[in-house]
C-alpha cells in the first residue's frame, strides 16, 4: 500500500495526518523476538519500506513487498483480529497483534488468495477464541494477487506500532535482495522528496 509522495524543502516536515519515518534504519532489535515471514524457504525482496523501489519512483510505502514462493508463515505469537477484503479493494489481508514487551505490534499480511484468507474469516468467527491465537512460524497462507493494481503474486509485510510504521527489512536477512534499498532512500531524499507514511 502506498501514499502519494510528498515534497518539500523542509527535512521532516509532513502535514498532521501523517507521520514521518526517519531515515535511520532500524535493526533487528527493533523487532524483537520476530521471525521471517517466509519460514526457511527461499524469498527475494521486491519492494523496500518507505520508498518504493523501481520504477514508481518515490512513493511512500509502509512495509516491504517480498516474492514469498514457499509460503507466508506467522513472523511473532499474537492474535489474529481481523481477516478479510478491505472496503476499497486495495488488498486481501490477516491482521495480527503480537504483545511483546508491554508493546502491541500490528502485523498485517496482505494480497494472499481469498481461499487462505477466508480460512482465518472462519477461525475468528468461531466461538472458541483459541482458534484465534497464532505462534510463530505458524502457516498463515500463499502469496497471491488480491487487491486493485496488483501485478502479480507477491507478500506485502507491515508492522506497526502504536500507529508508526517500522521497517521490517531485517525479518527478510534469509532473501535475496532485487532492489538495494538503502540506494532508493538516498536518491529520493537527495531529490527533495521525503517519504511520509500514515
Amino acid at each position: 500500500l502506498h501514499t502519494s509522495t510528498f515534497q518539500s524543502s523542509t527535512a521532516y516536515h509532513c502535514p498532521h495526518t501523517y507521520r514521518f519515518c526517519p531515515r535511520r534504519i532500524p535493526s533487528k532489535d527493533d523487532l524483537p523476538y520476530f521471525s521471517s515471514p517466509t519460514g526457511n524457504s527461499g524469498c527475494s525482496l521486491t519492494s523496500c519500506f518507505g520508498v518504493y523501489a523501481g520504477g514508481w519512483g518515490c512513493d511512500a510505502h509502509k512495509g516491504i513487498d517480498v516474492n514469498a514462493w514457499g509460503g507466508i508463515y506467522s513472523v511473532c505469537d499474537g492474535v489474529v483480529t481481523w481477516a478479510g477484503m478491505y472496503n476499497d479493494g486495495s488488498a486481501s489481508a490477516v491482521e495480527v497483534d503480537c504483545n511483546i514487551n508491554g508493546k502491541t505490534y500490528k502485523v498485517r499480511y496482505l494480497h494472499m488468495p481469498m481461499s487462505d484468507v477466508n480460512k482465518w474469516v472462519a477461525r475468528i468467527n468461531d466461538e472458541n477464541q483459541e482458534n484465534d491465537k497464532i505462534s510463530s512460524q505458524d502457516y498463515i497462507g500463499q502469496q497471491g494477487a488480491v487487491g486493485n493494481g496488483v501485478s502479480g503474486a507477491h507478500l506485502h509485510l507491515d508492522v506497526s506500532v502504536g500507529g508508526t510504521y517500522v521497517n521490517p527489512e531485517s525479518l527478510v536477512g534469509n532473501c535475496s535482495f532485487n532492489h538495494d534499498c538503502g540506494y532508493w532512500r538516498s536518491y529520493c531524499e537527495s531529490n527533495n522528496q521525503y517519504y511520509c507514511v500514515k
